[in-house]
């Protein structure tokens, strides 16, 4: 894609800014582009059309509760003979941490010409400043600054219902949380691109779906009150995906088969002060296309994202809310549990690869700060430390191998971290104990 063209790339950071009190949003950022020399894998996408690109051709969707859909015009190649989204999602506003919300269940849902094509199911992101900003000094929370892995997922069976048409994406749950906070500021961010194998020589014909089922439920948020007075907040659901087409081209068949299946459930315990909850999405996806040469592509992952937090908060205002900014006195015990387990397998014509990846986070703290409030979803910045501990400990296990070609080297990697933040006045805080083993894996 970049060999032999001239290619500009654009570094975009929007942020909420208030210059009156010192937030500028300015940020001082080095860009580095590593470049891989070796032979290029075989059987690589050819060609890419961005996710609802805007007037800068750039693909960042925003969605909210008044706005929680997109649909617009996509036009692939005639030769198009596998198709696979990848798209980036990140929450904000009152849904930077929508796992704490209610309703606290979010998918993004993904329409192709009317079908859907695909459920994505966002990862549990806590930022740098999220539940206690003292718990990531100086270690973050898993993906944190990854900007989260891309989820992909592949729609080649739902080419037969044309190469012209719409593609549409809602998140769930977003005029249901306004419905019951009040409060528009439940925002996501989207961004992504169609990644497309075309044969310009070979152009799709017709096809003919021989299979097509779709399903997704969500019960809603459940609400009772417990024996204790605590309101309890319980939401599941569940969808399915299965497609199998026959694709016609000029010279050939083609079958192309996807799957995909998960259940998600949310539940907590809140009142004034306190809140208890726990999410788990659990999720599986399978695709296969046999081309009509013969050469097969396969792809296959499975995911399990847990969370568990508990949150004891005292907030006290200092000046009148009614216009920001506005300071206040904030008291915070906390403690989070989150696991990232994946499990992936692809093969095209030329390459296999198995991965595995299993991620734990435990982390506890409490802080008694002087804040001042600067919007109305929540947003402040630290004014005064009075006190301070956090600690957060992180194990990594990831095993990469590859079947073919023969004599790649595989990888596993293991690490471990603890890391403290000991007091009000070491705000970078240090690790107890840092171990990484990287071990080649089938090497000769």
């Amino acid at each position: 894609m970049l060999v032999g063209s001239c290619v500009r790339f654009q570094i975009i950071l929007p942020n909420w800014i208030v210059p009156s009190i010192g937030v500028t949003g300015y940020y001082i950022l080095n860009a580095t582009l590593y470049l891989y020399k070796g032979p290029a894998p075989p059987n690589l996408p050819n060609y890419f059309i961005p996710i609802a690109p805007n007037a800068y051709g750039v693909s960042l969707i925003g969605l909210n509760p008044f706005h929680d859909n997109v649909t617009y015009s996509i036009n692939l190649p005639r030769g198009t003979y596998r198709a696979v989204l990848l798209i980036y999602t990140e929450g904000g506003e009152l849904d930077e941490f929508w796992y704490t919300n209610e309703p606290a269940t979010r998918s993004l849902l993904v329409y192709y010409n009317g079908y859907l094509a695909a459920v994505f199911n966002p990862f549990e992101t806590i930022y740098t400043g999220g539940i206690d900003p003292f718990m990531w000094k100086p270690m973050p929370s898993i993906n944190t600054l990854s900007f989260h892995n891309p989820y992909v997922a592949d729609i080649t069976p739902l080419l037969a219902t044309g190469l012209d048409g719409t593609l549409s994406i809602t998140m769930t749950n977003l005029y249901e949380a306004y419905q019951l906070a009040g409060l528009p500021y439940f925002t996501w961010t989207v961004s992504g691109v169609l990644m497309l194998w075309v044969n310009d020589s070979n152009p799709l014909i017709g096809g003919k779906l021989i299979m097509a089922q779709s399903s997704f439920f969500d019960s809603g948020p459940i609400f009772s009150t417990t024996p204790t007075g605590l309101t309890q907040y319980v939401e599941y659901g569940n969808y399915t995906i299965n497609y199998v087409a026959v694709l016609k081209y000029k010279y050939g068949m083609e079958m192309a088969h996807t799957e995909q299946s998960g259940v998600f459930n949310a539940f907590q315990l809140f009142n004034a002060v306190m809140e208890y909850g726990t999410l788990s999405e659990n999720f599986t996806e399978t695709a296969q296309e046999t081309l009509p040469s013969g050469e097969v592509f396969t792809s296959s992952f499975a995911g399990k994202y847990p969370i568990v937090f508990n949150v004891t908060a005292y907030i006290t205002p200092l000046g009148p809310t009614t216009r920001y900014p506005y300071p206040a006195a904030y008291v915070q015990y906390a403690t989070v549990n989150l696991t990232m387990m994946a499990h992936e397998e692809g093969s095209t014509p030329g390459m296999a690869y198995k991965s595995d990846i299993g991620e734990a986070l435990n982390s506890y703290g409490f802080m008694n700060l002087s804040l001042l409030v600067i919007n109305p979803y929540g947003g402040a910045v630290v004014t005064g430390i009075s006190g301070n501990y956090a600690r957060t400990s992180k194990d990594l296990i990831s095993v990469t191998t590859y079947s073919n070609p023969v004599g790649i080297p595989g990888w596993l990697e293991q690490f471990r971290a603890l890391a403290i933040s000991p007091n009000a006045t070491d705000l970078i805080g240090y690790y107890q104990y840092v171990t990484l083993r990287l071990v080649r894996i089938g090497w000769q």
